[in-house]
Formats: structure tokens, sequence, C-alpha cells
């Protein structure tokens, strides 16, 4: 979100001196959890996609825990962490790419790099919603939850035309409600 609210923020103020004191810091978040960081929070280097979590932890918004059980343990790779990643990469290229820095071509390989797993992995053609979490202790999540509308919000979006209004109807119907989006589909059990 750090990253999002500096690309908002200089694009409407044109400020470019706060993007260069700040992109050091943007280049070590994105060499942080390209290596790893603690919590298991790291680049899977199979795939590209952000990974997070281990036992006993919370580590998103949806996350919650009640004592020392975590309700809602969501390990793995989630759907808005990694359209969030995709978006960081995305952002520091646009950066890189202002100011002819040749590493702005690295950055982009490892966005869509990120952005071909991202389909592969949380799309399925037989369903208009995307999985929640790839690659958890059991497998892939295909809860509906709120948290797949990052995919098709954000400043560079996952999915485009008619995958991302399948997206957003889908969530629209199950998970609206006139006082936001609720966190899970009321059907289910």
């Amino acid at each position: 979100w750090y990253v999002v609210a500096l690309y908002l923020y200089a694009g409407a103020t044109g400020d470019q001196t706060l993007v260069d004191e700040l992109l050091p810091a943007v280049r070590e978040i994105v060499a942080s959890h390209t290596q790893g960081t603690r919590y298991r929070i790291g680049a899977d280097q199979r795939d590209g996609l952000l990974h997070a979590g281990e036992p006993g932890v919370q580590l998103t918004w949806m996350d919650a825990k009640v004592g020392d059980f975590v309700v809602t343990p969501r390990i793995g790779k989630p759907v808005e962490i990694n359209a969030l990643w995709y978006n960081v990469l995305r952002i520091l290229t646009a950066f890189l790419s202002d100011r002819a820095d040749k590493s702005a071509e690295t950055y982009a390989a490892q966005a869509e790099r990120v952005r071909a797993s991202f389909r592969s992995r949380f799309r399925r053609d037989d369903r208009a919603s995307l999985a929640d979490v790839v690659d958890g202790p059991d497998g892939d999540d295909w809860t509906l939850r709120p948290n797949q509308i990052f995919a098709v919000s954000l400043p560079f979006p996952l999915l485009e035309g008619a995958e991302a209004a399948a997206v957003v109807d889908v969530v629209g119907q199950h998970l609206l409600t006139s006082y936001g989006l609720r966190s899970l589909d009321p059907d289910n059990p």
C-alpha cells in the first residue's frame, strides 16, 4: 500500500522529488520480498508469486486470531497480496523507466512473470471468481471473499475486460451490501 500510495501521490501532485527520495526504500522493499522476510514472506522462486504465513500467525487484514486460535488462516499465496505485489513491481518499473534506469527491464520481467503466474493459478475457466489463496497447507482455497477485487481495482489490474467484469459481477452479486463488501459469501457454511 505504501508504494501504491506513493505512485498515486506522485501522479496527483507531480512531486518527483519525493519519488527520488523514497526510491531506494522501494527498491529495498522489493529486494526484501524477493529474497524473503520473516513469517515466511517471500517470492516463490518457481512462479514469482508472494507466499506468506506460518501456523499460529495472522498476517493479512482478513486473518482473525482469538487467543492462540487463528480463525481464518490464509497461509500460502493470498490473492490481494499478489495483486499488490504485481502493482509494486509495475510501479517500480514505471519510476525507473521515467529515470531511464536500465534496471527497469528486470522489474518489468519480474512483473510479467507474476502476472502470468497469477492468471494461471488464481483463475479457472469454469469460475467467475478468483481463488482466495493458492498453495495453502490444504491446497488452493476457492472461498468467495472480497479480496479478489484488488486484482481489478489497483492502478495496474491483473485482469481486464470480460474477466475483470466477471469478478466485479460475482463480488457484487454475493458480497455487496449497502454498507460495503461482506468478508464471506453468506451461503458459505
